[in-house]
């Protein structure tokens, strides 16, 4: 990894160098797709959590009645999401180890990896391993969200998620949701509700790993900011202590890819060349679950389903 880090850093610096070597934007584009292949499902499964357990109920809460919960959340990882496929027809100076002229490589959800890369900069050989993943079959995270009613059948959410740490990837997330019923406009059966929602979600993850000392700047972390924002359809319909949820919408986030360390002039131009990677990313997304409730208090289930499979269940309780 360290050899990754210290040849692209090489790239910017000697910029000055690349009219005598033409082969520098070859070597930047190749890494580029490397780079998209790797943090390109970790990127999807951020968008798939925080779609999730947004809502309680399409039932209004009363004008300045509150709901706070306290959820837990679990991300099922599939095998077709830890690996990406990579040739050398893809490349224009990059080409694989040992005549090899296809191989499997992780992404930032996999697993180890011995698969190498080779290449030749300012008429100069390289090589450097392919990047690890995680090795996780499910991400687990919690978060707290309060919800107040307001006047028309609307009400207005916050959540928050402070910021974990698995096998040296940090996530954090925080959002904003509004929510209004619109079965009130029409007659509908008895205790059946609609309505829609649109909610805000900025989050960001970080994969760390041993610093990359070089002078001048050091490296630490590769960093994925996004910004999704969620646009959905809730049904429900109370029968006396349990009530069945349905949420259909979609999901439009946008990306973007930093290197994190310290060297901030070295760092900001490198960060530029990553511009490349920045990305949006439009999901459906289906939520089918159920609450279970006992007084003020209720039980919730909510399976968020599409690429991914997200369980997320929650302790609510309502603030007269």
């Amino acid at each position: 990894m360290k050899r990754y880090f210290t040849l692209i850093l090489l790239l910017v610096v000697n910029c000055k160098l690349c009219s005598q070597s033409s082969n520098v934007d070859e070597v930047v584009t190749d890494f580029l797709i490397i780079s998209r292949a790797y943090v390109t499902p970790g990127a999807e499964a951020a968008i798939h959590q925080s779609s999730a357990g947004w809502f309680n109920s399409a039932k209004p809460l009363s004008k300045w009645q509150y709901n706070v919960s306290l959820h837990g959340n679990v991300l099922f990882l599939p095998e077709s999401k830890k690996t990406a496929q990579v040739s050398n027809s893809q490349f224009t100076n990059l080409y694989l180890q040992d005549g090899t002229e296809t191989a499997t490589i992780p992404t930032a959800l996999g697993d180890d990896s011995a698969i190498f890369f080779e290449g030749t900069v300012f008429d100069e050989d390289f090589e450097f391993q392919a990047l690890e993943g995680i090795n996780e079959n499910e991400f687990v995270y919690g978060f707290i969200q309060a919800t107040v009613g307001l006047p028309y059948g609307t009400q207005f959410s916050v959540r928050y998620a402070p910021s974990i740490n698995i096998n040296n990837v940090d996530y954090l997330v925080y959002g904003l949701g509004l929510q209004h019923n619109v079965s009130q406009y029409f007659k509908s059966p008895k205790q059946f509700h609609l309505a829609l929602q649109a909610t805000y979600s900025n989050f960001k993850f970080d994969i760390n790993y041993d610093p990359v000392e070089i002078p001048g700047v050091t490296f630490n972390t590769i960093r994925v900011l996004s910004n999704s924002i969620l646009v959905q359809a809730i049904a429900s319909k109370r029968l006396h202590y349990f009530e069945p949820l349905l949420a259909l919408g979609f999901t439009s986030s946008t990306f973007r890819y930093e290197l994190g360390g310290d060297g901030e002039a070295l760092l900001g131009a490198l960060n530029t060349a990553l511009k490349d990677l920045d990305d949006t990313k439009v999901n459906p997304t289906a939520n089918l679950g159920f609450n279970l409730y006992f007084g003020k208090l209720n039980f919730q289930t909510i399976a968020t389903l599409g690429a991914f499979i997200n369980l997320n269940v929650s302790v609510n309780y309502a603030i007269n």
